[in-house]
């Protein structure tokens, strides 16, 4: 599903970058935005549910989610039931995508829960209980994953004499998943894509109105230095969206180590648009 989205909007990009300037191609161009940033998601989806997995180690039960890590340590569970203790709340209080059942959810008389389940099957689902609340999980064979739960459980309480700790998540420490936690990012990438939108505005509104010929480059007495066909005004928002993808990569791949400098790259990815819309505005003025 995110792949074949993600196929429709280069589609639609190609598509509207072959047309005449006009409405069809600024159309094409929100639509290939839209399309591009829903595949995107699901994308992000996809890959956290093939990585979405339940880890038993020698003192917690660790699930890894998205880069997230929720930490439920032996000592702080109460009790380990089957999905039919849920009584028909085997589901978020959030929307989600078929095959993917993960959220909060808030139970009257149990508390509040995390889903990280790809079932709904109440006989597929393992409710683990903590203080005010639990968490809910599907391994692929719940007996087995249960009994292995209650053996580390009981063995830990056995052996331990520590307090019960509080259950806990772990914030991403990888990559793209700590920039994806960022809202900067988020904020930067739909300003920028914003941004660049309006520089097709701009050029689709004011192309049939210019002279075949337009200057591109101007020297330092403002003279025009550079002469070329209308059509290279195209070029401009093509390269500001290179430079738009290419700054937002760039900056999900350091952002664990240099957070700071990752949000430079994609401030700066937006603030290439803003210039790019300025020169065109200036082109076709």
């Amino acid at each position: 599903m995110a792949g074949g989205l993600l196929f429709l909007a280069l589609a639609a990009l190609v598509f509207g970058g072959s047309r005449q300037p006009g409405t069809t191609m600024l159309l094409l161009c929100v639509l290939a935005a839209i399309l591009a940033a829903a595949g995107t998601v699901l994308l992000v989806w996809a890959i956290g549910y093939q990585r979405l997995g339940y880890v038993l180690t020698e003192s917690s039960l660790r699930i890894d989610w998205l880069g997230r890590t929720v930490v439920v340590p032996y000592a702080a569970i109460q009790g380990i039931y089957t999905g039919q203790r849920l009584s028909g709340n085997a589901t978020p209080n959030v929307p989600r995508w078929p095959g993917i059942s993960i959220g909060p959810a808030r139970i009257r008389g149990i508390g509040r829960l995390r889903f990280f389940a790809t079932s709904t099957d109440q006989s597929h689902l393992t409710f683990i209980t903590v203080e005010h609340g639990g968490v809910v999980v599907s391994a692929r064979d719940p007996g087995t994953f249960r009994a292995a739960l209650i053996e580390r459980v009981e063995n830990y309480d056995s052996l331990s004499s520590r307090d019960a700790l509080a259950w806990h998540q772990r914030p991403p420490t990888t990559a793209p998943w700590t920039a994806l936690g960022d809202p900067w990012l988020a904020v930067c990438a739909s300003l920028g894509i914003v941004v660049l939108l309006v520089v097709m505005l701009v050029i689709t509104s004011r192309f049939d109105s210019l002279p075949d010929q337009v200057p591109l480059r101007f020297d330092a007495s403002s003279q025009p230095s550079q002469i070329a066909a209308k059509g290279d005004l195209l070029r401009l928002p093509l390269l500001g969206l290179i430079c738009l993808a290419l700054n937002w990569v760039v900056g999900a791949l350091v952002h664990p180590k240099e957070r700071l400098l990752a949000r430079l790259l994609w401030i700066g990815g937006a603030v290439v648009q803003v210039i790019v819309l300025i020169g065109v505005l200036r082109l076709v003025a």
